[in-house]
């Protein structure tokens, strides 16, 4: 299963506030969040320790970052099945 943090947690993680956490995410800063339910909102530990390790990018460029990284892979799982 999934690693998952709360806005504290990920405030903890990022050296926050959990407002700034709130703030980020709701104008693109964070990657995207998980929500669970109705009100619960959740972060990848996985995803945000890579996010942080990218530089910390808005969430538009993160999102193409991983993209392309993806499309990487998957050309060379291509390249070595022929």
């Amino acid at each position: 299963m999934q690693d998952l943090m709360n806005a504290s947690e990920l405030a903890d993680f990022l050296g926050i506030s959990k407002r700034t956490v709130r703030t980020w995410g709701t104008t693109g800063k964070l990657p995207q969040s998980i929500r669970i339910g109705d009100r619960a909102v959740r972060w990848s530990r996985d995803e945000c320790e890579e996010w942080v390790k990218a530089g910390a990018p808005e969430r538009e460029a993160w999102e193409a970052m991983k993209s392309d990284k993806s499309e990487q892979v998957s050309s060379k799982k291509t390249k070595k099945t022929h």
